[in-house]
């Protein structure tokens, strides 16, 4: 997941520059299926959005659906920080 987390910053120039809906729908189907493991709804919701635009070959709006899902992506990413901290703390 921490990982995958970097695909949509990755995909983002691409996307701007020459739109490949290929890529792009792959990217955002690898990072929904990362953050549906952690049952982040937004995230996925943002994701599949994204996606869906991939599979339509619509890039009018996939810097901004680029930019809410990498929100999202990064609140998930914290909170995963933050439990591999809290879990550190407790066995230390």
């Amino acid at each position: 997941m921490l990982r995958s987390y970097a695909l949509p910053r990755e995909r983002r120039t691409d996307v701007e520059v020459a739109p490949p809906s290929h890529g792009l729908r792959t990217a955002a189907h690898t990072l929904k299926g990362a953050v549906g493991l952690f049952a982040a709804a937004e995230a996925v919701d943002s994701a599949q959005r994204l996606e869906q635009m991939g599979q339509r070959s619509e890039f009018s709006a996939a810097a901004v659906a680029c930019d809410d899902l990498e929100q999202q992506a990064g609140r998930v990413h914290a909170a995963i920080a933050a439990l591999l901290t809290n879990r550190a703390a407790c066995e230390a």
